[in-house]
């Protein structure tokens, strides 16, 4: 998917979240953000994916920075809250009389977690409020109807703490009897999982779990690995979590559902939902016909 021209702004705005949670003085704010708008003047947004763009002005600022991962402590919060509130969203599909919706819901209501579209959130409203929240884009029926006939899931995870609540949704895949995949990024990419937060969410003791190889928010193939590849193309099922891997995987592929928040006001207009609706599409259809 092309950038829009309303990216620009807010890769600035996360630039200056990342400058303050990094403690950096005025002086040292205005510096780095100027060097990103400097960097952000040669980007062709219609040649631009949006994590690429994201990608190119965070390479900037983790060199000013001198720092690989720029929300270290961050991941290791959220993933510390997902685990506390793991045991409530276990009790809530126990209750459910749909186990596989509610875990779907659940998985989509971790989506909140992404410091590259908010600098606030609240993990435990959303994980609250998904129960009775409509999906504005529902192809649960249709996804339901694929499971049946799948015999080779490839599961593409999104955010550090989200990762905790995609378990809830690979544990009732498995125990519909799907063989899974789970794939994590290679390289540090906003807030994204990496295998270090598979292992603390426990995900790598409940299927096998890779490393994608992209080093962008989403999944870029020409990035990825052989075995993710492999992988991708084995697979005649894909779960493909958040806004990033809606903007990046390739589109009109029916063997890919997409599991998502909206979290920006303009790609929302674009595929006629609003912000914070929640999305379960399969092929990104809108997004074919609209963007590309």
């Amino acid at each position: 998917m092309q950038s829009l021209f309303e990216c620009i702004p807010c890769i600035i705005r996360q630039s200056l979240d990342i400058a303050r949670l990094n403690h950096l003085n005025e002086v040292k704010k205005l510096k780095l953000l100027r060097m990103v708008m400097k960097k952000l003047e040669n980007i062709d947004p219609l040649q631009t994916t949006p994590p690429e763009a994201t990608k190119w002005a965070h390479d900037i600022i983790k060199k000013y920075l001198k720092k690989k991962d720029l929300y270290a402590q961050a991941k290791k919060d959220q993933n510390k809250l997902a685990l506390k509130l793991l045991p409530w969203a276990e009790k809530e599909i126990k209750r459910s009389k749909d186990r596989l919706l509610t875990a779907v819901k659940l998985a989509i209501a971790g989506n909140i977690i992404d410091y590259g579209t908010a600098s606030f959130f609240s993990i435990e409203d959303s994980l609250k409020a998904i129960e009775h929240q409509k999906f504005a884009i529902n192809y649960y029926p249709k996804l339901k109807k694929a499971l049946k006939h799948s015999k080779n899931v490839l599961y593409i995870g999104d955010n550090a703490g989200e990762i905790v609540f995609d378990t809830l949704l690979v544990k009732e895949l498995l125990l519909q009897g799907h063989p899974i995949t789970f794939a994590v990024k290679s390289d540090y990419v906003l807030n994204d999982a990496l295998m270090e937060d598979a292992v603390a969410a426990g995900m790598h003791k409940l299927v096998p779990v890779i490393e994608s190889g992209s080093k962008t928010a989403g999944t870029l193939l020409k990035e990825a690995t052989p075995l993710f590849k492999k992988q991708f193309k084995k697979a005649d099922l894909i779960i493909a979590k958040g806004q990033g891997n809606f903007e990046t995987l390739p589109v009109g592929d029916k063997r890919i559902f997409f599991l998502l928040k909206m979290k920006c006001v303009y790609l929302g207009q674009k595929v006629n939902t609003k912000l914070g609706d929640i999305i379960l599409i399969q092929g990104n259809p809108l997004l074919s016909k609209k963007l590309q």
